[in-house]
């Protein structure tokens, strides 16, 4: 995953993630545009999505992609 690509965030992620706001059942799939990546000293990276206004740090393994950005 890279910056431009569309992404779904795992329900999972949104119970964890502070700055998101706390998903529900009825709630739909929340739906972001990958803004920027970090690399982490352990070598893994980090992905912040805006999401519906609001921004959050992801783990790859919390995002599932939806469409590459070309």
């Amino acid at each position: 995953m890279k910056t431009g690509d569309l992404v779904k965030i795992r329900a999972t992620a949104n119970l964890r993630a502070a700055s998101v706001r706390r998903a529900t059942d009825e709630d739909a799939p929340q739906i972001g545009i990958i803004t920027d990546a970090l690399e982490q000293s352990d070598g893994f990276y980090v992905l912040e999505v805006v999401s519906e206004g609001e921004r959050g740090w992801y783990s790859d393994l919390d995002l599932e992609l939806i469409s590459e950005s070309t």
